[in-house]
C-alpha cells in the first residue's frame, strides 16, 4: 500500500521459502525526471537491512529410514526464526491406535559469522528431536510419528511413518 507518502510491503512469512529474505524497490523520487537518483533509503545509503519477524519456518526434517523393534529412535526437526525464545515441542508416536512412548526436546540455536570487530549474528534456528521407543511386539508394523514446535502463537507440525523391522 501507498498511503501519505509511506510504502508498506507485507509478506506472510508462511510464504516464504527461504531464510534468506532479499528484495529489491526501485522508485523515483521525481516521476518527471526517469531513473531519478534523490530517492534513498532510510538510513541515507543505497542500501536498508530490514529485519523480518519469522515465528518458525520449516527448515529440514531428519527422519530414521527404519526402526528397530525394541529399540530407539530419533527424528529432529529444525526451523528458522527470528530470536531464541524456545519454542515448545511435543512428539506423538503410534503404531495403529497403540500410543507408543516418545519424548520432544527442544533447543535454540544462535548462527553467527566471524569479523574483524566480533562474531556478528546470522539467523536463529529452533530445533525439536524426538525420542521413540519401539516396542519388540511391533515387528513388521508401521510406526507413525508427528513432531510439533510452537513459538509465539505459531506451530509448525510434520509428520512421516517408518517399518519397523
Amino acid at each position: 500500500s501507498f498511503v501519505g507518502g509511506v510504502l508498506e510491503v507485507s509478506v506472510d512469512f508462511r510464504e516464504l521459502k527461504s531464510e534468506n529474505v532479499r528484495f529489491y524497490v526501485f522508485s523515483l523520487a521525481d516521476g518527471s525526471k526517469m531513473n531519478s537518483d534523490a530517492d534513498v533509503a532510510p538510513d541515507g545509503s543505497a542500501v536498508f537491512a530490514l529485519n523480518v519477524k519469522v515465528s518458525l519456518l520449516f527448515d529440514a526434517l531428519t527422519k530414521p529410514k527404519n526402526a528397530v523393534a525394541g529399540k530407539t529412535f530419533s527424528a529432529s526437526m529444525i526451523a528458522w526464526t527470528d530470536g531464541t525464545d524456545l519454542a515448545t515441542s511435543s512428539c506423538r508416536a503410534r503404531v495403529g491406535k497403540k500410543t507408543l512412548k516418545a519424548k520432544a526436546t527442544s533447543a535454540s540455536v544462535t548462527i553467527a559469522s566471524p569479523s574483524s570487530s566480533g562474531p556478528i549474528v546470522t539467523a536463529y534456528k529452533s530445533l525439536v528431536l524426538c525420542s521413540v521407543s519401539v516396542p519388540r511386539n511391533v515387528r513388521g508394523k508401521t510406526v507413525s510419528v508427528q513432531l510439533t514446535m510452537t513459538r509465539a502463537g505459531v506451530s509448525l507440525t510434520r509428520s512421516f511413518t517408518v517399518k519397523a523391522r
